[in-house]
């Protein structure tokens, strides 16, 4: 194997390394887990505590990628990018893969779950994270929106299954590890947490994941102690009310998620929660018995026709999240015509459905098929 290597501004040495005859098309990877690494440092306010890290390449890797603290292996296809004749497509899944693993050395190397039924601390995390670390590198790849049809989308189709699990599980017995490092585990995980950094916000989500770091960092942790630093900091912030461990609960310790049945009454809408099933026929498998009768605690955010230019300005939407606590809520809709429409979810940031009255479903018809921008 050779290799290419770089600095960072305080000397820590990066170098990926491959077969002589593809070193060449080593740069990319090079120039990514240098960026990444710094982001992460930056964004959590957590250094990366070692003064090196390489990368291999490896021929005939089973794994896309593996988060060994200081040697991060990759399948040749998911570390090498050769410009002249690979797609932006695989450049993309290039860029997704080191963030992952780079993500991992804080989440995994530096704190690690104390059991495998926590495994999405790691896996959920490091695939919520890694679109932050790609959209800072590559904003022109509008990262967000990739990750709602290739990772949230899949997460539903995957949940929305009677045979479907809760994020957290038991584990009792070896063959139960590799049951859950599947597409719950890494992409409902990763779609729940989204989910809690979107009504916590931007600046709570990264004081309260930088203290968690802080306070785990080369030990094992439990996903309360996670829950403890949210409320912590969100409290702090204002949010007097939010109690984040009863929320999440309800999200990570039952199975499958919720669609919104809306309906207009006047001046309102009026939700009804009820639990997802993609066949009404099939239930839930037995040995998931959910103490909260599958219903959740749900962040709604809503906008109307009449409001909607100054929701899609703001960074992000945690100021607009109103909480759903029961089966059936009225929400506020001001002076709501029945001529106006109404969107719920934004940016899909909540991991629910939505299923609008059929006046709604008109009036967004006629909307997309006047101006769909």
């Amino acid at each position: 194997f050779e290799y290419k290597q770089d600095r960072d501004s305080r000397g820590r040495l990066y170098r990926t390394w491959a077969r002589p005859e593809l070193v060449g098309i080593a740069d990319y990877a090079l120039t990514a887990v240098k960026n990444i690494t710094q982001f992460f440092e930056g964004y959590f306010e957590v250094p990366f505590p070692l003064n090196k890290t390489d990368q291999a390449a490896i021929p005939d890797f089973i794994a896309g990628g593996m988060e060994n603290w200081g040697l991060i292996t990759y399948r040749e296809s998911r570390l090498l990018f050769d410009p002249k004749k690979d797609t932006t497509s695989s450049l993309q899944n290039i860029g997704n893969v080191i963030s992952h693993e780079v993500a991992h050395m804080w989440f995994g190397n530096l704190v690690t779950p104390q059991w495998w039924d926590d495994i999405w601390l790691n896996e959920g995390f490091a695939t919520f994270t890694q679109i932050l670390g790609v959209r800072q590198l590559h904003p022109d790849w509008d990262i967000d929106a990739q990750f709602v049809v290739e990772t949230q989308m899949v997460a539903f189709y995957s949940d929305s299954k009677g045979s479907s699990h809760p994020i957290y599980m038991e584990v009792q017995n070896p063959g139960q590890i590799t049951e859950i490092f599947d597409t719950i585990t890494y992409r409902k995980g990763a779609a729940v947490l989204r989910m809690l950094y979107s009504f916590v916000g931007d600046r709570v989500f990264r004081r309260a994941i930088g203290n968690y770091l802080k306070q785990n960092s080369y030990s094992s942790t439990f996903h309360t102690s996670l829950y403890d630093s949210l409320t912590r900091e969100a409290q702090a912030d204002g949010r007097t009310g939010l109690d984040v461990a009863e929320v999440m609960d309800r999200w990570i310790k039952q199975m499958g998620h919720p669609v919104l049945t809306c309906s207009r009454e006047a001046g309102s809408i009026r939700l009804e929660q009820s639990h997802f099933l993609s066949d009404p026929s099939q239930k839930p498998d037995p040995k998931f018995v959910s103490e909260y009768n599958y219903t959740w605690i749900i962040p709604v955010t809503m906008v109307t026709q009449s409001n909607a230019s100054a929701a899609a300005g703001l960074e992000d939407v945690s100021s607009l999240v109103q909480w759903m606590r029961i089966k059936s809520q009225a929400f506020p809709a001001g002076s709501l015509t029945p001529g106006e429409w109404y969107l719920l979810n934004l940016r899909s940031a909540g991991f629910y459905r939505v299923n609008y009255d059929r006046q709604n479903w008109r009036v967004i018809i006629a909307q997309l098929m006047a101006d769909h921008t």
